[in-house]
Parts: C-alpha cells; sequence; structure tokens
C-alpha cells in the first residue's frame, strides 16, 4: 500500500516522461492495484504515444498476464501498422493467432521472423517456434521453413538451430539401434544431411551458423555428420570462427580421436570467448600417467582460472588442477591452488555445475591429500598420492572396458567350447 501511495499520482513536470510514466504503471501493477484504477492510466499513456511501439508491447504483456487476452490483442493490432516487421511486435502476433486459430497467419509471420535480416535477440525466434510448436504447427513451419533456404534467403541464427533441433528431436524409429536410427533409412537422419548440404553450400554461412549446427549434431549424437562437415568447411575461412571450433573439439573427443582433439584445441590461449567447458573437453585429451599432459593440465587449468570467467565448470578445473599438482609432485602448487580457490573446495557441486560421476571420488579424496600434507604426514600423503594415481590407472572407464572385452573373450570360450564338443560327437 505504500507504494500505491507514493505513486498515486503523476507530478505535472513527469506527464511528459515517458520511461516514468510507464515504470509506474508497472510498479503499480506488481503492487497489486486494481486493474481498474490503472487501466485509464494505461489509456491514456497509449494516446499519449500512439506510435511508440515498446509501450504498446509493454501493455500488451500486462494485459496478458491478467488474462485479459481479448483486449491484449486489440492493442497489438492497433500498433501493428506502424511497425508490421518488429520481431518482437510480430512474435507476441503469433501467439494472438495460434489462439484465435488463424495457423495460415501465424505461420507468414513466424516465418517473417526467422528470416528477420537483422537478430539482436533470440527471444522472437524461441518464441515463435515454442508457440507453432504447441499449436501442432510445427511441422508445416519446418517444411516451409527449408523451401526458403533453398531460395537462397540467409535465416535468422537461432532459426537454423531451432530447425536443426526440430529435425532430431522427431522420434521417428528412437527404439532402432543406433546405427540404423543414423543411417539414411531414417527420415530424420535423410533430412539433416540435407541441411548441412545446404547450409555448407550457401552464400551466408559463417561460424555462428555452423557453431549452432554442429552443436545440434553433437547433442543428438551425429559425431560423424558433424566432423565430416568441420573438414569440408574449415578451409574455408570459417576455422576462424572459436565457437565452431569449439564444437569441433567437442565433436572430436566424442569420436574418441583425442589425439586430434589435443592437437586442435591446444591452441585454445589464441582464441578469444570461450568458455571453460571448452577446457574440460581438452583436459580429456591429457593422460595423468605422463609428466609433461601433467604439465599442461596444471597449466591450463591456472590460465583458465586466472584469466577466463568462471561458470559451471570452474570447480572442476580447480579439482583438476589440484590432483595434477599431487601426481606430479608439485606440492607447493598443490597448497596454492588450494588456498586461492577455497571455496570451490568446500562443500559439494552445486545443481547445474559440471563434475562427472567417474571422477566425484576427488571431492572426498583430495581434502585428506591436503590434510596429511600439512601436518607433514610424509607416509600418509605418499599412500595418498599413489591412490589417486592407482585410481587414473585403473579408471571407471578402464574398468568398462576390461569388464565388456572379458565378457567377449567368456562367450567366444563358451561357444568354442561348445562347437568343438558338438563335432566331437559327431566322430564318436
Amino acid at each position: 500500500m505504500l507504494c500505491a501511495e507514493l505513486l498515486k499520482t503523476v507530478p505535472p513536470q513527469m506527464l511528459t516522461d515517458l520511461a516514468f510514466r510507464q515504470r509506474r504503471l508497472l510498479l503499480l501493477e506488481k503492487a497489486k492495484v486494481a486493474e481498474s484504477s490503472t487501466a485509464s492510466e494505461w489509456d491514456q499513456l497509449l494516446a499519449d504515444f500512439p506510435e511508440d511501439i515498446d509501450v504498446h508491447l509493454r501493455r500488451y504483456d500486462s494485459l496478458r498476464e491478467a488474462e485479459r487476452v481479448a483486449d491484449a490483442a486489440a492493442v497489438l493490432r492497433r500498433i501493428q501498422p506502424i511497425a508490421p516487421d518488429n520481431v518482437y511486435l510480430l512474435a507476441r502476433l503469433v501467439r494472438v493467432e495460434c489462439d484465435e486459430r488463424k495457423y495460415a497467419e501465424a505461420l507468414n509471420h513466424a516465418l517473417a521472423v526467422s528470416f528477420a535480416a537483422i537478430e539482436l535477440n533470440p527471444w522472437p525466434v524461441n518464441q515463435v517456434w515454442d508457440q507453432m510448436r504447441k499449436a501442432g504447427m510445427a511441422a508445416e513451419l519446418s517444411a516451409q521453413f527449408f523451401v526458403r533456404l533453398q531460395t537462397g534467403v540467409r535465416p535468422a541464427r537461432r532459426a537454423l538451430a531451432r530447425y536443426a533441433d526440430q529435425i532430431l528431436d522427431q522420434k521417428g524409429g528412437s527404439r532402432a539401434p543406433k546405427w540404423l536410427r543414423h543411417s539414411f533409412l531414417n527420415h530424420a537422419t535423410r533430412q539433416i544431411t540435407k541441411l548441412v548440404r545446404l547450409v555448407e553450400k550457401s552464400d551466408w554461412m559463417e561460424g555462428a551458423y555452423l557453431a549452432d549446427l554442429l552443436s545440434a549434431l553433437n547433442k543428438h549424437g551425429y559425431f560423424k555428420l558433424a566432423l565430416s562437415c568441420w573438414n569440408r568447411v574449415k578451409d574455408k575461412g570459417l576455422e576462424s570462427s572459436s565457437e565452431a571450433w569449439a564444437q569441433a573439439g567437442r565433436t572430436l573427443v566424442n569420436l574418441g580421436k583425442k589425439r586430434e582433439a589435443r592437437q586442435l584445441l591446444e591452441g585454445w590461449r589464441t582464441r578469444t570467448g570461450i568458455g571453460m567447458w571448452v577446457l574440460v573437453n581438452y583436459l580429456l585429451c591429457l593422460s595423468r600417467l605422463r609428466q609433461d599432459d601433467l604439465k599442461e593440465i596444471i597449466a591450463t587449468c591456472r590460465d583458465a582460472l586466472t584469466k577466463l570467467p568462471h561458470d559451471h565448470c570452474a570447480r572442476f578445473l580447480a579439482y583438476m588442477e589440484a590432483e595434477a599438482c599431487i601426481l606430479s609432485g608439485d606440492n607447493e602448487g598443490l597448497i596454492a591452488v588450494w588456498d586461492k580457490y577455497t571455496r570451490y573446495f568446500e562443500g559439494l557441486p552445486q545443481k547445474g555445475e559440471h563434475f562427472p560421476p567417474s571422477q566425484k571420488y576427488l571431492i572426498d579424496e583430495l581434502p585428506v591429500a591436503v590434510r596429511l600434507y600439512r601436518q607433514q604426514d610424509a607416509r600418509g600423503y605418499a599412500w595418498m598420492h599413489w591412490k589417486l594415481r592407482l585410481r587414473r590407472f585403473w579408471s571407471q572407464q578402464i574398468r568398462a572396458k576390461s569388464r565388456k572385452y572379458f565378457t567377449f573373450i567368456l562367450r567366444v570360450a563358451i561357444f568354442l567350447w561348445l562347437f568343438g564338443a558338438v563335432i566331437a560327437s559327431f566322430f564318436k
């Protein structure tokens, strides 16, 4: 109520200040002031600024939130002739037209947003694709989107990514083996392959589009297609794109081509705008059993934690550096990183933080190693050193592969024994 009293009236000198009057009405709505007392002021504000798009969109949003759908649509259509190409207006209009079952108009406006010449924000594209999916029009939008792509029209960046996801999210053949789902017998594979070839040959192809396309392929497990795409386009000057380069490194790691991934990612310091997740992929390519690799891990983690913005991978990189210091015998480095990033070593990883389950043993064991070192317990610390080294040598992945090979050999041995027993019975 205090807010309502303070903002009860507009000072005369502020009547021409659109920003103040708009913020005032929004604050009154947040304060749960009755709609009847603000409706007339909104109408007056729109009348005073009949060509201001932003204030009309704000009023539309407040009416939608109040579930006054018809009034909201009226506000939107009042401003539409003034800004027929405004993507923020069109994105909202698609929702209105889907509610009114005017699907043809909604499809045209969704395509207009998807092929907007300037894309300042991904929200409009995400909004129209989400609304068309909810209205059951995703297939029609995808089909028309691809037809326009074939004519050589440049899409909005986010629209290309949404189209790729739309193709790969199709559930046809989802219960079939992976090799069959990724073969040309699957319509989704045929469609995404056509898209990749079309994008590669387009005049508007650039690193941002390539990065989104590779990201979609990686997310859905089309690693070989992603790698072949990268190999074909990297000589066209797109290798300089840090985003596409990072996705290519992710592809190589997913394919198990760690040597090639290391050669690609080791020059990360010359790149700009990369995230810490890229360095997590790089660390997967480095051994914990060789001194040179351990030194590279320490240098990579140290430089990343010092120079890059910290994100959901920062805690993991801190642990990687501390473990590498122990394994390489760099005890001073261990204490330095432990003291500098104490906040990452206290408590458990938070929701959303990256920390592979196979390496969560470090959360319990590294604090013990640091405590033993500081207590000058040389014997205990040496034991922790070899325990961590053994963990790396006999990792979860190696154990899984060993079980797989042992099972295979056992089955072959049983088959040969049974086969020999059957053959022997014929010669008795």
